[in-house]
């Protein structure tokens, strides 16, 4: 005896149940982390091209400090540069982090994990893109899916 096959009415779908799901908070805390981070290191570029060196300059003299002000002009570059290409990577860390696979979801955590705490050398994204970032990779490390 053939078995008959049932006709779905319109509108309704086969239901797959998957076996592993995608981590989703944390890939979200880690994408929404990521872009603070990076706003707050465009922020900190902008800021010293257009008028870091005059801010280097009240700084050295207000506190006579006697460091050249071009260390200091460098300083604030170096730190937007690392908060800009901290928050770049942490993008591609969370996108990454939208996986099934397990070990590869860690991988990303791991490496989420060392640029948050990196970007905190630009202020980690006004304190709550590094805050986010963090907690969203330490959440893709300890999820079970």
């Amino acid at each position: 005896m053939a078995a008959r096959r049932r006709r779905r009415k319109s509108g309704q779908t086969a239901h797959k149940p998957s076996g592993v799901l995608k981590p989703r908070l944390p890939f979200v805390l880690v994408l929404v982390g990521a872009v603070v981070i990076l706003l707050a290191g465009v922020a900190t570029l902008s800021y010293a091209f257009v008028s870091g060196k005059v801010i280097a300059t009240f700084f050295v003299a207000k506190y006579n400090i006697g460091i050249p002000i071009s260390i200091v002009y460098r300083a604030i570059l170096a730190s937007g540069t690392i908060g800009m290409l901290s928050g770049i990577v942490l993008i591609g860390v969370s996108l990454n982090m939208n996986s099934k696979m397990r070990g590869k979801v860690v991988a990303s955590a791991i490496i989420g994990l060392v640029f948050s705490l990196l970007s905190l050398l630009n202020g980690g994204g006004f304190y709550l893109g590094f805050v986010l970032a963090f907690t969203g990779s330490i959440l893709a490390i300890i999820y079970r899916g």
